[in-house]
C-alpha cells in the first residue's frame, strides 16, 4: 500500500491525528511484512524504529520533557499511578498544582538541548527518568540490562562505580571519548566529501588541514580507531551508506552541503585541540559549538 510518508525531522506545524494513524500504519505494514529470514528484515526493522521514535516524539515527547522537569525539579508532593488498565476519568480530576506547572516541561526541554550545562548527577537523573519507560516497551522480561544501567547511574551520584561502568582501559588523555568522536567526525567527513565529488586523496588532505595532522594520521585514526560500539563490518557499513548519500545530493546543493560538512569538522577540530592539550575553558565553550552543528547521519534514507 503506498502512503505519503509523514516521517519529518523538521516540522511546520503539530503533528495531526492523520499524521499519527499514518505513521501508525506504516510501523504495522513493517512488522506484518516481516517473517524469520525475511530478505531486507535489518532495513525493515531501522525503518520501523526510526517511524516509532518519530511517532513518540510527535504524540508523547511534551510527556517526557514534564516527566524529566519532575525529576529534575523535585516536587515534594506524591505522584499519582497512572495506570492504563484503571477506569478512564479526565486528568483534571488528578489536579496537583506542584506537579501540573508548565515549568516542568520547559526544565526537562532546556536539560535535554543544554544537558552539557548541567550537574552530572542531574543529566543521570534524566537518563533515569527516560529510562523507566523501556519496560513498557520490551516487556517485563527482558529488561534486566535496563534495571542495571539505571541503578549504575544511581550508584555513580554516590560515588560507586558498577562494573558496567568501568573503562575498559586507561587513557593518557583527560577526555579520551571527545577525542574519540572527534576523529570519528573527521573521518565521516572524508566520506561526505567524497560522495560530494572530492576524491579520497584530497577529502583526506582537507581534514588533516582542518585538524593540523598528516594525511598518513588521518589514515591512522580510519584503520586504528575502531569505535567500540561497532564491528570492522558496521563500522564500513556506516561509512558506505555515507558515501552513499552525499552522492545523491543535486549538483545544484553540493557546495552548501561542502560547507556544512567543513563546518562542523572544523569545530570537532576545536574540541580535539582543546582535549589534546587539557584546556577545560576553550573545552566548554568548542563542545557547545560542536554539539550545536553535529547530528548523527541519516540511517535511514527514503
Amino acid at each position: 500500500m503506498s502512503q505519503e510518508n509523514p516521517h519529518s525531522e523538521s516540522r511546520d506545524r503539530p503533528c495531526t491525528r492523520k499524521d499519527a494513524h499514518a505513521l501508525l500504519d506504516l510501523i504495522l505494514d513493517l512488522r506484518d511484512s516481516i517473517v524469520d529470514d525475511t530478505a531486507g528484515k535489518d532495513y525493515a526493522a531501522r525503518l520501523a524504529t526510526a517511524h516509532s521514535l518519530t511517532l513518540a516524539r510527535e504524540t508523547i515527547g511534551w510527556a517526557l520533557f514534564h516527566q524529566i522537569g519532575i525529576s529534575l525539579n523535585g516536587p515534594t508532593s506524591s505522584e499519582v499511578n497512572a495506570n492504563p488498565n484503571d477506569e478512564i476519568r479526565p486528568p483534571s480530576s488528578f489536579s496537583c498544582p506542584e506537579r501540573d506547572d508548565d515549568a516542568h516541561e520547559r526544565t526537562g526541554r532546556d536539560l535535554l538541548q543544554n544537558w552539557n550545562y548541567y550537574e552530572p548527577q542531574e543529566v543521570r537523573g534524566c537518563i533515569i527518568s527516560l529510562m523507566k519507560y523501556i519496560p513498557g516497551v520490551m516487556g517485563s522480561r527482558n529488561v534486566g540490562l535496563v534495571y542495571a544501567v539505571m541503578q549504575a547511574l544511581e550508584a555513580l551520584n554516590i560515588g560507586d562505580v558498577h562494573e558496567i561502568f568501568i573503562p575498559r582501559r586507561k587513557s593518557p588523555h583527560p577526555n579520551p571519548y571527545l577525542i574519540y568522536l572527534t576523529k570519528l567526525t573527521a573521518i565521516d567527513t572524508v566520506y561526505s566529501l567524497r560522495g560530494l565529488g572530492l576524491t579520497s586523496d584530497k577529502a583526506e588532505e582537507r581534514m588533516a588541514d582542518i585538524f593540523g595532522q598528516s594525511v598518513e594520521t588521518i589514515r591512522s585514526w580510519r584503520k586504528r580507531d575502531l569505535p567500540p560500539s561497532y564491528s570492522r563490518g558496521s563500522i564500513s557499513a556506516r561509512w558506505k551508506m555515507i558515501l552513499i548519500q552525499c552522492s545523491k545530493i543535486p549538483q545544484t546543493e553540493r557546495a552548501i552541503w561542502m560547507d556544512s560538512q567543513i563546518a562542523k569538522a572544523e569545530k570537532a577540530a576545536n574540541v580535539y585541540r582543546a582535549s589534546i592539550h587539557g584546556d577545560e575553558d576553550r573545552l566548554l565553550e568548542a563542545c557547545a559549538a560542536y554539539l550545536r552543528c553535529t547530528e548523527p547521519p541519516n540511517m535511514h534514507p527514503e
